[in-house]
């Protein structure tokens, strides 16, 4: 807090996480007796960083915000390991039972960067009536720019009684996974290999 009663507060995010997949106790039928009985069936992996900076103020009767958010993601889908998801010739379907392993075609390493910044003000209509407005620009490397606004209202007739009110356009980016997960596992179809399972959002098909 600055001597003129500004607040001001600079934080930095670092997220994490690893869903890795194991199956025990189980079989790939397609290899016949020489499956294994446990497989490494690969995962999926995510990363970010987040800076945001913000200050704010208050005055008499209303009260000024803003800042600015720095952000950078990454996502990745690792294969497992190959008896996991493979096609062998004593079985229709592929793949450890349970859970098929992630194949090298699923395999996806996708990053994005966005920048937002934000103001906020706060107004006092009355004791007990309050407004609220707030804007929101962002630009996403990958999902193009957005320009994002709300508006509320606080009111307190009674000191047993606290109602709220607002509207928003409400925009959202898809996350990288929504956006790039895939996960798909091989069948033989008479004499034909066919594919099928989830698909990307960027993919031919």
């Amino acid at each position: 807090v600055l001597e003129n009663g500004t607040k001001w507060d600079v934080s930095y995010t670092l997220g994490y996480n690893d869903y890795h997949f194991y199956v025990e106790n189980s079989l790939n039928r397609s290899l016949g007796t020489d499956s294994p009985r446990s497989f490494d069936s690969g995962g999926t992996r995510s990363f970010e960083h987040i800076l945001t900076a913000d200050i704010s103020h208050k005055f008499d009767t209303w009260s000024l915000s803003g800042g600015v958010e720095v952000r950078e993601e990454n996502y990745r889908i690792y294969k497992g390991d190959e008896a996991s998801y493979t096609l062998g010739s004593f079985s229709s379907a592929s793949g450890a039972q349970g859970f098929p392993g992630f194949r090298p075609e699923n395999e996806v390493d996708v990053s994005r960067h966005n920048i937002a910044t934000y103001a906020e003000t706060t107004y006092s209509l009355t004791e007990w009536l309050m407004a609220d407005m707030a804007v929101r620009a962002e630009r996403y490397t990958d999902f193009g720019s957005t320009l994002d606004g709300k508006v509320a209202l606080r009111a307190k007739p009674h000191e047993d009684w606290l109602l709220r009110s607002s509207a928003s356009t409400g925009f959202r980016a898809p996350s990288l996974a929504q956006s790039h997960f895939t996960y798909t596992q091989m069948v033989l179809d008479g004499a034909n290999i066919v594919t099928f399972g989830n698909y990307s959002v960027d993919d031919p098909i």
